[in-house]
């Protein structure tokens, strides 16, 4: 038998959960982290700090946290990624939190995608963040006005999302709502 050298990778690794190369340098800033993590039916968006014993999360905002505000649709579309970006940026604002550094975590952001909506959202509400602005979907996407009138046009097909039409009045409302807390 040959005496063959090999190296295990990282569990976190393998399981594809974290980037290890990324999170260092994301480390290395001293920043604190927008860290958006979309899932199937929700959207988890936090602000951390740096710490030596660990991560300190400063703001957290889920999904969930836009039926307190009216949102009554689906939690893991791009107008509801929008929205949880101007509630995570009205958080710390409060405290005293101005610039931060996205951590997409192992998701790949595509232009126009849910992230970039929540990054525009955040960006909206008050956060500095450095990133160019035609990676954000348009205005139509993020209000929602693409998902009714595909509602109009094929109506079976949104036969669980009642009254699909009233989303871009429905968000206009909570964007508001949101804006004044």
């Amino acid at each position: 038998m040959k005496n063959v050298r090999y190296t295990v990778i990282e569990r976190r690794r393998r399981k594809l959960k974290t980037d290890y190369k990324k999170r260092l340098k994301l480390l290395a800033s001293r920043k604190s982290r927008l860290v958006i993590r979309p899932t199937l039916n929700n959207f988890y968006v936090q602000i951390t700090g740096y710490d030596q014993k660990g991560d300190k999360i400063l703001a957290s905002v889920k999904s969930k946290d836009l039926e307190a505000f009216g949102w009554k649709f689906s939690k893991s579309n791009t107008p509801a990624a929008y929205l949880l970006g101007l509630l995570i940026a009205k958080k710390a604002i409060k405290q005293k939190i101005a610039e931060v550094t996205v951590d997409a975590g192992m998701s790949s952001p595509i232009r126009g995608s849910k992230i970039y909506g929540c990054i525009k959202g955040a960006i909206d509400g008050g956060l500095k963040i450095v990133c160019p602005a035609e990676k954000f979907p348009s205005d139509d996407r993020i209000s929602g006005k693409h998902i009714s009138t595909y509602a109009s046009k094929s109506p079976n097909k949104f036969s669980k999302t009642k009254n699909a039409e009233e989303l871009p009045e429905i968000f206009k409302q909570v964007k508001s709502k949101i804006l004044a807390t």
